[in-house]
C-alpha cells in the first residue's frame, strides 16, 4: 500500500519517519544520560558526606574517654556535619544516631558487614525521592553501619518536566518538518518531472531529439545520459528496421516488376510455343529469385527474436566440412578453380544445428566461388585452440576494401563496382554472422583488395 503512494508523498514520509526517530532517540539518550549525571551527583555529595562522618568519628574515637557518639552527634552534626540526614547503627544493632528526619524514610538498619563496604539505592517516600548511600565505617575499633539520605525530587522533576516537553513539541516538529520534506521533495523531483516531459515529447517521428544533460554531477545527470543513451539506441534501432524496410521493398520491387512486365508482354498478343517458353523461363528465374530473399528475409527475422535456433546436439564440424567439400568441389571444378581442403584428425566436437553450420560455410563458400576469377583457388581449413573450433575459408579472388570491411556483415549491404555486380541481394553474411551468433561464436574476415579475402568462423569446442 505505502509503495503506491506517489514518490514524493513517500519521501515525506520517509522523512518524517526519520525526523520522530531520530528526534525521540535522542530526547530518550539526553533523559536516561542527564538522570545518570544526577544520580552521579547525588553518589558524589553521598560520597562527600561520608567522608565527613567518617572523620567524625575517628575524631571522636581518639578523645580521652568517656565519649558519648550519640550525644556528639546531636551536638555537632548541624554544625560540623551540614545537617544532612543520616543515622548510624552499632556492630549490636542499636542506634548510635538516628535524628527525626530519618524517621519518615523508615529505612531498616543494617548491621555493619566489613570496612569499607558500600552500596546505593533509590527509594520514595510521600511522593519525594531520595538517594539512599548505606555504608560499612571503623569507629575506633568497633565498625558502624551508617545511612545517608539525599532528596533528589527537584532534579527529577526536572527531567520529567524535560521528557514531556520534548515528548509534546514531538507533533508540532513533525508538521514543520513534514512541511519542509514536502517543499524540499517537490522541489527535488522537479528535474524528475522535467525529464518525464522532456522523454513523453519524443517518439519514433523525432527520436534525433535528446534531453537536457544537468550540469552537476548527480543522480539525475547520470539519468539523463542514461535515457540519451536509450535514445540513440532506438535511433539506430528503428533506423536499421526503416533501412532494412526499405532495402527489402527496394530488392523484391525488381523481380515483381519484372514477373508482371513479362506476364503483360505475353498476354498483349499470341506467340509461338518458344517464345511462350522463353518468358515462362524468366517468370520462373525472377520467381525463384523473390523466393530466396523471402526466405532470407525469415531466417533473419527468426534471428531477430532471439538467439538459438532449432534443436542444438554435439556435432563434429570435420563431418559437416566434408559435406561441404564434396558439393563444392563440383562447382569449383565447374568454375576452374583450385580447391585445397586441410582437415586434421582431431574430432572438432561443438554444440549446434548441423543444417545451419552446413548453411553457413555454404554462403561463405559460395562467396569465394562467386568473387574468384577461373584459376584462383579456394581454401577450407579446420582445427582446434583447445577451446575453439575455427574454420577458415579463403580465396585468391577480387577482395574487399578496407572502407567497405566494417560494412559487410550488414544487411543488404553490396560492395560497389566488382562485387555489385553478383547475383545476391546483401543478405547471405547477414545470415552467417547470425548463424555464428546463435552458436555463440564468431565471424571474422581479413582481406586484400585484389589479392582475396578469408573468412573464419569460431565456435566454442564443447567439453565432455
Amino acid at each position: 500500500m505505502f509503495y503506491e503512494f506517489p514518490i514524493r508523498l513517500r519521501l515525506t514520509l520517509w522523512y518524517l519517519s526519520t525526523i520522530c526517530i531520530t528526534f525521540v532517540v535522542a530526547a530518550v539518550a539526553i533523559f536516561f544520560g542527564f538522570r545518570a549525571s544526577v544520580l552521579s551527583n547525588a553518589d558524589r555529595e553521598l560520597d562527600l558526606r561520608l567522608a565527613g562522618v567518617q572523620a567524625f568519628l575517628q575524631q571522636a574515637a581518639s578523645a580521652p574517654p568517656p565519649v558519648n557518639l550519640s550525644h556528639e552527634f546531636e551536638q555537632h552534626a548541624g554544625v560540623r556535619l551540614n545537617g544532612d540526614p543520616f543515622q548510624l547503627l552499632d556492630a549490636n544493632g542499636q542506634w548510635i544516631y538516628r535524628p527525626p528526619s530519618m524517621l519518615p524514610l523508615e529505612l531498616l538498619g543494617r548491621p555493619p558487614a566489613r570496612s569499607g563496604a558500600r552500596s546505593y539505592s533509590t527509594i520514595e517516600r510521600n511522593g519525594i525521592r531520595y538517594r539512599i548511600l548505606t555504608a560499612t565505617v571503623s569507629a575506633g575499633d568497633s565498625l558502624c553501619s551508617v545511612q545517608l539520605a539525599s532528596n533528589i525530587s527537584p532534579i527529577n522533576r526536572l527531567l520529567h518536566r524535560f521528557l514531556v516537553i520534548a515528548l509534546a513539541t514531538i507533533p508540532i516538529i513533525l508538521l514543520f518538518a513534514g512541511i519542509g520534506g514536502y517543499w524540499l521533495s517537490g522541489r527535488a523531483m522537479r528535474p524528475v518531472h522535467e525529464i518525464t516531459k522532456a522523454a513523453s515529447s519524443i517518439s519514433e517521428r523525432n527520436l534525433s531529439e535528446r534531453l537536457v544533460v544537468p550540469a552537476p554531477k548527480d543522480e539525475l545527470r547520470q539519468l539523463s545520459e542514461t535515457l540519451n543513451e536509450v535514445l540513440a539506441r532506438l535511433e539506430r534501432a528503428f533506423g536499421q528496421v526503416r533501412q532494412f524496410t526499405a532495402d527489402a521493398s527496394h530488392e523484391l520491387r525488381t523481380p515483381v516488376a519484372m514477373i508482371r512486365t513479362t506476364a503483360e508482354h505475353i498476354l498483349q498478343r499470341e506467340r509461338s510455343v518458344p517464345e511462350y517458353q522463353q518468358m515462362v523461363g524468366q517468370i520462373l528465374v525472377e520467381s525463384e529469385r523473390t523466393t530466396d530473399i523471402i526466405t532470407n528475409l525469415l531466417v533473419l527475422a527468426r534471428a531477430d527474436e532471439g538467439p538459438g535456433h532449432g534443436l542444438h546436439e554435439p556435432i563434429d564440424l570435420r563431418e559437416v566440412i566434408a559435406e561441404m567439400a564434396m558439393q563444392f568441389r563440383v562447382v569449383a571444378d565447374r568454375n576452374h578453380l583450385r580447391f585445397d581442403v586441410s582437415v586434421g584428425d582431431e574430432p572438432l566436437i561443438t554444440t549446434g544445428n548441423s543444417h545451419e553450420l552446413e548453411n553457413l560455410f555454404a554462403i561463405l563458400l559460395d562467396n569465394a566461388t562467386k568473387y574468384t576469377p577461373p584459376g584462383g583457388a579456394i581454401g577450407l581449413q579446420s582445427g582446434s585452440d583447445g577451446t575453439e573450433c575455427w574454420v577458415a575459408i579463403r580465396d585468391s579472388g577480387i577482395g574487399i576494401s578496407e572502407e567497405d570491411l566494417p560494412y559487410i556483415f550488414e544487411r543488404f549491404y553490396r560492395v560497389d563496382k566488382a562485387r555489385s555486380s553478383g547475383d545476391g541481394v546483401g543478405l547471405g553474411l547477414s545470415i552467417a554472422r547470425s548463424i555464428a551468433d546463435a552458436h555463440s561464436g564468431t565471424i571474422t574476415v581479413s582481406s586484400v583488395l585484389g589479392r582475396g579475402s578469408t573468412f573464419c568462423v569460431r565456435v566454442p569446442l564443447r567439453i565432455a
